[in-house]
């Protein structure tokens, strides 16, 4: 399956027939490594600097490549720093855990980078879209997306559980001082 996994023919693109005598480009296409080949003799395609492979390889496929090298970035960056809002303290016997604040924090930045630079789809060609799925499916960075946001989740509803507790002793604590308070008048 090397070919439907890592390889993108482009005459349905370029309005071509398919045959023998047309020259044809391929791309391919592993997560890291992007390579644009061809025909040499295809000289309207390969050697046109304005508006041939070289121009739409700068202009268009490294862009798509670094948007989607900076999400894989940014995820494993959040996931690192996940693990360390949360260590384990005397040889792993107790954990530590982050304050509210920090985890309302990252919580934030994460929303963040959801709104802003977490999309799908990048183009609004075929081409494009599909290019882009595929650099999500080689890097695993759905995945990762699906595995820190769950983490996060987590996180967050551990934290809003403690807190709750808190707020449970307090209003415990107040309740017995009133009744404290009601005997103490009574009596």
């Amino acid at each position: 399956d090397f070919e439907a996994r890592f390889c993108d023919d482009q005459q349905r693109y370029q309005g071509k027939s398919v045959d023998n005598d047309t020259p044809r480009s391929r791309i391919l296409n592993c997560g890291y490594a992007f390579t644009l080949a061809g025909s040499a003799s295809d000289d309207s395609f390969f050697t046109n600097e304005r508006n041939g492979a070289h121009a739409i390889f700068r202009h268009v496929y490294s862009d798509m490549a670094m948007v989607a090298l900076f999400q894989k970035a940014a995820l494993l960056a959040a996931s690192q720093r996940l693990t360390e809002l949360v260590e384990r303290r005397n040889a792993g016997r107790e954990i530590h855990l982050p304050s509210p604040a920090e985890v309302r924090s990252f919580y934030d930045h994460f929303i963040e980078f959801t709104q802003n630079f977490w999309f799908d789809e990048i183009s609004p060609q075929e081409q494009g879209r599909e290019l882009f799925v595929q650099w999500h499916e080689h890097l695993g960075t759905k995945p990762l997306y699906a595995e820190v946001r769950q983490e996060l989740l987590d996180l967050v509803q551990y934290t809003e559980l403690q807190t709750t507790g808190s707020l449970n002793r307090l209003v415990a604590m107040f309740g017995l001082a009133s009744i404290v308070l009601s005997a103490t008048a009574v009596v």
